[in-house]
């Protein structure tokens, strides 16, 4: 997931594994996140790792935005 926002839609609007679509706020998810064993998210960000090491390094390699240029300008 690239934000909470993103699987809350998801939620909503898809059923996923043994569950059926549910309508539920970005706020409840959060309160449920906080309440996970720090190991599951120990986990969870070592193996993430390795992706966001490769998408860190081709950040590089990508043009800027127009407006993201002119800023750094001014």
């Amino acid at each position: 997931m690239r934000s909470l926002q993103e699987l809350t839609r998801m939620l909503e609007q898809q059923e996923l594994l043994w569950g059926k679509a549910v309508k539920v706020s970005q706020q409840v998810l959060s309160q449920r996140f906080l309440s996970f064993p720090a190991e599951l998210f120990e986990r969870v960000f070592h193996d993430l790792l390795p992706h966001l090491q490769v998408h860190w390094h081709s950040r590089l390699k990508r043009p800027l935005p127009l407006a993201v240029k002119y800023a750094s300008k001014n």
